[in-house]
């Protein structure tokens, strides 16, 4: 039988790895062994420190102890009992970060050849994105604002890029993040928070009208500023659920200004587009060259150095966007 490595939290702000034991592959079924693996830096941190609201929250429900980060690794597949998946097939899955693990076939997203794991392994968080620009119906010509350049935040940039938006404006605190944003289609970037860039956002769209907050940051605070700097009739669009819906107050500007309010959720299908076809999407944009992700990931390091990794993402954010696993040098 075979035994997997895996990343575990085993209590809150513990981290470490541990062998278990993987079920033998069934039909329909196919065994991955992982190549990579990408942190969702917030998600993760969030689940590893509780800083959610203990009570009626998604987070309280799901991250529980001994709680087994990650959803987003490529892998090779190593056995199958699935003719369309056949040993050797690189594959995108949904699942934890682990050396190896037993999948449904149907979990499984084939990754082209052309594409380097470093790349296809932003397909999740890329998926959450697109949900954004989804819900808040943005395309070609518009102009949006994207608050917050971390591992979200870049993909909304590229995703915007991608259907033709005019303006992408990028806010974020930390230069080093906007200069990768521009690398993915940033129109302009602005080294503040977003409550002191009102007058720099003015200058950036040139009298354009903005259509559009993007917030990837989770930050309660950050929410309502949106609402207070979005213009009448247009949209704030929230991808990240911190955890705290106690602590977002809803101006009466979303009434008396006809805003729009929208959330996107990574498990939501809209307009009948599934994950299926946006991976693929996804995956012919990179593939294309049309969907730049060169010096996203920070971070490769072997999953034996995770302890170090989340806490350098604790302490030292503006240091970290991509955080991969690399579990071909693992040591085990």
């Amino acid at each position: 039988m075979t035994r997997a490595t895996r990343i575990v939290f085993p209590a809150q702000g513990e981290i470490g790895l541990e062998r278990a034991e993987l079920p033998a592959v069934a039909d329909g079924e196919v065994r991955v062994r992982a190549l990579l693996s990408l942190v969702s830096t917030g998600t993760e941190l969030l689940a590893l420190d509780q800083t959610f609201s203990a009570a009626g929250t998604n987070q309280a429900e799901w991250m529980v102890f001994p709680f087994h980060p990650g959803y987003a690794t490529i892998g090779t597949v190593d056995e199958s009992k699935v003719a369309e998946l056949p040993v050797g097939t690189r594959v995108a899955i949904r699942h934890p970060h682990a050396s190896h693990t037993v999948v449904p076939a149907a979990d499984c997203y084939a990754v082209p050849d052309a594409l380097d794991p470093a790349d296809a392994v932003w397909f999740a968080l890329a998926k959450i994105a697109y949900r954004g620009i989804q819900v808040g119906r943005l395309g070609t010509g518009d102009s949006l604002a994207v608050i917050g350049a971390g591992p979200v935040g870049q993909m909304v940039v590229r995703w915007a890029t991608a259907v033709g938006a005019r303006d992408v404006v990028v806010v974020d605190p930390i230069e080093p993040r906007l200069e990768i944003a521009a690398d993915g289609g940033a129109t302009a970037g602005i080294a503040a928070r977003l409550d002191d860039a009102g007058d720099q956002l003015a200058a950036a769209l040139e009298s354009r009208r903005l259509k559009a907050i993007l917030d990837s940051t989770g930050n309660p605070a950050v929410i309502t500023s949106a609402l207070e700097a979005a213009p009448d009739g247009g949209a704030v669009v929230i991808f990240s659920d911190g955890g705290r819906p106690d602590e977002i107050t809803l101006t009466s500007g979303l009434t008396h200004r006809a805003l729009t309010l929208a959330g996107a959720f990574d498990e939501h299908d809209t307009d009948g587009v599934g994950e299926r076809a946006i991976v693929d999407l996804f995956f012919h944009l990179v593939a294309s060259g049309r969907f730049p992700l060169d010096r996203l990931i920070t971070h490769r390091v072997e999953p034996e150095r995770c302890r170090e990794m989340y806490e350098l993402a604790r302490a030292r954010p503006g240091q970290v966007l991509g955080i991969a696993f690399d579990w071909v040098r693992s040591a085990r």
